[in-house]
């Protein structure tokens, strides 16, 4: 318990370090317009004026499950002196820590009896801060809150696998799919499918497992149906039908989220390399969890590859593969139980490739996406729209619009890691509220302190597990050793 304690405190002090003090896109702010509008105006509406592309008023086409979580921004807010920008931009960072501790339980169910409590604890901070979920804290996007359902179910399937108590393994893994599903609802077809196999597949012929899974998902599903019936007046209905256009080359798209300069997620998050060496050993000691996991990644790609907005807009890196970013603590835990065993320079490699990766995220959470020159040079290419927008899901749908876009998308000249990492080193374009443009050293200190604290928390740990009963106390909030 303590460690897991210990990698909150960790994961989320850092998260929180590099959060921001105003929204970073055009989602973020329409999310917090229906947050904004649930505390206010006890309804769900965009204005219009807060809509600059005109479809997302007036509601909007996302999923509720951010709003939710921004909304006591707006009802706090105004009685603690605080702007609600700056509180609901620091809820990722909350959520980044819940993510960690997902991922921690994910490997200890993993490994069960074989699995070491400070492995576990540091196979989830490494993944958290080497990762895309890094730079993800900065934003208000709902990718976080959905890398959180996806590690929760999961970690769901992995506790269930050891036999004890599966039914309780499903309701995990089920609401896990719920939160996924209401912070993103394409996790209907991405996640939710997926995770309900693997329960199926890891107990066979068990009704009672299979609909504790089903009650699971059950919140996640009813309170989108009702937020699509209020929207559009239709349990079915989701708010993309202007937009749910997949017109893309699929092997063009495949390059782009795996290999490309602007996407690609080997660049941007090269620990992916260390972790597909572990998965075959994960797959050896659990194959469903471990077929779950490639799963949850590999229809991500394939299905966001013919999307015609691929590339998620102004961001930082695969933005449509973040939620899939927990699977790669599985492979990561096998690495580093078996790093013991390993020679020194592949001990080495591992730690060059994890020290890179760290530091791409760096520099995509401190410098901001919309100042690459890679956007600069999308500004002024031959698209163009009507006055005020009003032609913009015409237009940026267009297959004429997507061959523009993946021209600049594919150039190595402008390279965002790169031009990226020479701002910040020259201390251009730097966001965050603590870090810039004026550090603020008390908080800087605070969170720091706090991250100290997690360090040792987790360090301070007792005898790690060695039998199946130890690693269950873990699991049920009892102290370990």
């Amino acid at each position: 318990m303590m460690a897991a304690v210990g990698v909150f405190l960790f994961v989320a002090a850092i998260g929180l370090l590099f959060s921001r003090s105003e929204p970073d896109s055009y989602d973020t702010g329409i999310m917090a317009e229906v947050a904004h509008s649930m505390v206010s105006r006890h309804d769900v509406t965009v204005p219009p004026d807060a809509d600059v592309f005109h479809f997302n008023s007036p509601y909007a086409s996302y999923g509720i499950g951010m709003s939710i979580v921004m909304a006591p921004a707006f009802a706090l807010g105004p009685h603690v002196h605080v702007s609600p920008a700056s509180l609901y931009m620091s809820a990722n960072g909350i959520l980044f820590g819940a993510t960690a501790v997902a991922m921690y339980a994910l490997c200890l169910g993993a490994l069960g009896a074989a699995a070491r409590i400070r492995t576990a604890a540091f196979t989830a901070v490494v993944v958290s801060v080497a990762s895309p979920l890094l730079p993800f804290v900065a934003t208000g996007l709902s990718e976080m809150g959905c890398a959180l359902g996806v590690a929760t179910g999961l970690a769901g399937i992995a506790w269930m696998s050891r036999g004890r108590r599966p039914g309780i393994g499903a309701m995990v893994a089920g609401l896990g799919s719920s939160l996924a599903i209401v912070m993103r609802p394409d996790s209907l077809i991405l996640v939710v499918p997926i995770l309900g196999l693997a329960v199926l597949v890891v107990h066979t012929r068990r009704l009672g497992t299979a609909l504790a899974y089903a009650l699971g998902v059950t919140p996640g599903v009813l309170v989108t149906a009702v937020y699509n019936a209020v929207r559009f007046g239709s349990p079915a209905r989701f708010g993309y039908n202007d937009f749910f256009i997949f017109n893309h080359s699929l092997l063009a798209g495949i390059y782009g989220l795996t290999l490309s300069p602007s996407r690609g997620l080997l660049l941007y998050a090269p620990l992916v390399i260390v972790a597909a060496i572990g998965t075959r050993r994960m797959w050896r000691r659990a194959p469903v969890l471990a077929g779950a996991a490639i799963a949850l990644l590999a229809v991500r790609i394939v299905f966001y590859s013919t999307y015609w907005s691929w590339s998620a807009g102004v961001t930082w890196g695969p933005r449509f593969l973040v939620p899939a970013v927990p699977v790669l603590a599985l492979g990561m835990i096998e690495v580093f139980s078996s790093s013991d065993r390993s020679r020194a320079w592949r001990r080495t490699a591992v730690a060059i490739v994890l020290v890179v990766s760290f530091g791409v995220q760096v520099v995509g959470a401190t410098v901001e996406p919309a100042k690459q020159r890679l956007w600069a040079a999308i500004a002024s290419a031959p698209i163009h729209y009507a006055p005020g927008y009003t032609d913009f899901a015409a237009v940026a749908t267009a297959p004429r619009t997507g061959r523009i876009m993946d021209h600049y998308l594919f150039d190595w000249s402008y390279f965002p890691i790169t031009d990226e990492a020479s701002q910040l080193a020259h201390g251009h374009n730097l966001v965050g509220r603590y870090l810039s443009p004026h550090p603020n050293p008390g908080a800087i200190a605070l969170l720091l302190l706090v991250a100290a604290a997690g360090a040792a928390l987790i360090v301070s740990t007792g005898a790690e597990p060695s039998s199946q009963e130890d690693i269950d106390d873990v699991a049920s909030g009892a102290p370990a050793g």
